[in-house]
């Protein structure tokens, strides 16, 4: 593993790399409704029975917004059988391959298999998410993000490392629609 290692390296800045997956810009225009809000329903209009616009275009929104969340949280379920197979292919599947340092992690976890290791504890748990409005290149989602106190052990038991519980508030993970699905393009605190 070594010091290039994200999530096992020790300070705040592994946590977040741990935790968040990748860094990069934030989108270029600040999104700023959610998807706590009640959802809108098309309404048919008066004269003809066919939604308005703006009722189609804010039932769009939300059913990206709600793809966004999905994705999120399937990233923290894939980052946690990752930790226990010790193997990233489904994480991934996730995230842009120009995301540095989801790459770097993905390595990490894989790492742990051919140092003969294993983790006990370290499970991703992601609360408050909120997702921003946004378009198919690039919609945010916010929220809590904790990793749970984790060891790392080697084949024969004993401990190579142990970091505490961690929770990040405030991250802000980026998407963008790659063919016919999201991916997370970056993750800023």
């Amino acid at each position: 593993m070594g010091a290039r290692s994200g999530w096992l390296a020790s300070g705040a800045a592994a946590v977040v790399l741990a935790l968040t997956g990748c860094s990069a810009p934030a989108p270029q225009s600040a999104p700023a409704a959610s998807t706590q809000q009640p959802r809108p329903t098309s309404t048919p209009r008066a004269d003809t029975g066919i939604p308005s616009p703006s009722s189609t275009t804010t039932d769009a929104q939300a059913a990206l917004q709600a793809e966004a969340i999905a994705l999120v949280e399937r990233y923290a379920t894939e980052w946690n059988k990752a930790l226990v197979s010790r193997d990233s292919t489904a994480l991934q599947a996730l995230f842009l391959e120009s995301c540095e340092a989801c790459v770097r992690e993905a390595a990490d976890i894989d790492n742990l298999r051919q140092g003969n290791q294993h983790v006990v504890g370290g499970t991703l748990t992601l609360t408050s998410l909120t997702a921003l409005r946004g378009t198919e290149s690039g919609i945010g989602v916010t929220g809590v993000s904790t990793r749970a106190a984790v060891t790392i052990v080697d084949r024969g038991g004993k401990v190579v490392a142990r970091y505490a519980e961690d929770r990040l508030d405030g991250v802000l993970w980026i998407l963008e629609r790659r063919g016919a699905v999201l991916k997370i393009r970056s993750v800023t605190l």
